[in-house]
């Protein structure tokens, strides 16, 4: 029984190690969404790591599908030329996971930070983001 617990633990932590990756892999991808201001560059990389019926949603907007995300990064790129984004360590269990990120200007000005959860499928695509803009903090509960 020890013998099996142990088999069953050390599957179960190369599985989620292999998850991790798979997903940081597909968080990198998402950030060089973000970073493309060539709209028919971006969408080979959606197509690779967002479901068809990718839900995206945050403090400024909201879209399903590779078009309307598109749509949103258009808007920043219009609005923030040069911008650049940077995610921080990802969190995960299930199929769920949470990253810090921040937003940066040309001149390397911090614009915004905050958080998204993003759920994914089997596949290790992305299936939903909800993004939060500011901090996060428990620290009020202590």
């Amino acid at each position: 029984m020890k013998k099996w617990i142990t088999l069953t633990l050390l599957a179960l932590s190369t599985v989620h190690a292999q998850t991790l990756q798979t997903l940081n892999q597909t968080i990198t991808t998402y950030g060089q969404i973000w970073q493309e201001s060539v709209p028919e560059k971006r969408l080979p990389l959606m197509e690779k790591v967002l479901s068809a019926d990718f839900d995206y949603v945050d403090d400024y907007g909201q879209s399903v599908g590779h078009q309307g995300l598109s749509d949103i990064i258009t808007g920043m790129h219009n609005s923030y030329p040069g911008f650049t984004v940077e995610f921080g360590p990802v969190a995960r269990h299930h199929n769920v996971a949470r990253m810090a990120w921040a937003i940066y200007r040309k001149d390397k000005s911090l614009l915004v930070k905050g958080f998204d959860v993003v759920r994914f499928n089997e596949a290790g695509q992305l299936t939903s983001l909800v993004g939060f803009v500011g901090n996060f903090s428990t620290d009020a509960l202590d």
